[in-house]
């Protein structure tokens, strides 16, 4: 049979790979070690003035306190959050809140599905509206998720799956944020922005926290966390993502809110009709497309396809080759 304790190691060292987190990226262990000696409701400071995490804090009320996103000044989105305990099983939920809300809390929306609860439904790694967050965002508001547990919990890991529609739309995401449990400070820093790195493992996607580096905790963790399961094939994303409508491109350099939609080719939201739009938006005959590069061909362009959504039905207008020229 396997060796328990070479086992144990092999566990830990695929964390330590594949679950890079603020205390792992270090490159002193011993400094880390130090770092993390604190009381665990204690929040210290060093003595160069950086925050340092504390050691499996416990508490209720997690509350994430975002403060900047990666550079859109309208809307602040979220894939999901992960909270691990000490004994390494997820943390149970009991309810999340956010304020604001969601954009349903703008006049022009009233159903979309980029609610708070999308947050813990299991779903992260996902571009599916029906499993994101979005809010309206305020430059110099604290924008809060609250995730109550529904009971007291050490916290050894927490996991934010920052905001992954698109690559365009990930400067939706969080990056500036607070951590706080049972109010208490526990994490200050930057959330990482999804798709800003290279690899495609889970810090693809956002940040591990962590809280310890105890190779047991660790190790129970690893037992527990559904990311360690590889990619198939089938669920690796093969197209690239679509990118935001011609209008919220228009509209950043102005300070009025772009509209943003919520749909996918197979369903519809709601009755099947958007919200009023406002007058921004582009109306006409004829839709002419001009290209100045590609991704880096010096001899060919090409496309895929090419679908153009009706602004008051949100249903593809039909095309036909012969209205098409090139």
């Amino acid at each position: 049979g396997v060796d328990p304790l070479e086992e144990s190691w092999r566990l830990v060292d695929k964390f330590n790979r594949s679950q890079v987190g603020r205390l792992g990226n270090a490159a002193d262990l011993d400094e880390v070690l130090g770092e993390v000696g604190v009381e665990a409701r204690g929040v210290e400071a060093s003595s160069s003035g950086e925050f340092i995490i504390p050691e499996l804090p416990v508490g209720r009320l997690l509350s994430l306190h975002i403060a900047t996103t990666w550079g859109d000044r309208h809307y602040l989105g979220l894939n999901g959050i992960e909270v691990f305990s000490a004994s390494g099983a997820p943390v149970r939920i009991d309810s999340v809140s956010a304020d604001p809300a969601d954009i349903n809390v703008l006049p022009e929306y009233s159903a979309d599905p980029r609610v708070a609860a999308n947050l813990v439904d299991g779903v992260y790694r996902t571009s599916d509206d029906c499993h994101l967050w979005l809010t309206p965002f305020t430059p110099g508001r604290d924008h809060t998720v609250r995730v109550r547990f529904t009971e007291p919990a050490r916290v050894a890991m927490v996991r934010v799956w920052n905001y992954a529609k698109s690559r365009a739309h990930s400067y939706r995401g969080a990056r500036r944020a607070e951590i706080r449990l049972d109010g208490v400070p526990v994490f200050v820093g930057e959330i990482a922005r999804a798709g800003s790195r290279d690899d495609d493992g889970v810090e693809q996607f956002g940040d591990t926290i962590l809280f310890t580096v105890d190779d047991e905790v660790l190790s129970a963790i690893s037992r527990f966390d559904e990311t360690y399961e590889v990619v198939s094939e089938e669920e690796r994303v093969t197209e690239e993502p679509r990118r935001p409508l011609t209008a919220d491109l228009q509209m950043e350099s102005s300070n009025k809110r772009p509209f943003t939609s919520a749909f996918n080719r197979e369903t519809i939201v709601g009755d099947g009709k958007s919200s009023k739009l406002d007058d921004s938006l582009p109306r006409g005959s004829t839709l002419r497309l001009n290209f100045t590069a590609t991704w880096g061909d010096v001899h060919y362009l090409g496309l895929t396809g090419l679908e153009v959504v009706d602004a008051d039905s949100v249903v593809p207008i039909p095309l036909s080759a012969a209205a098409l020229a090139a």
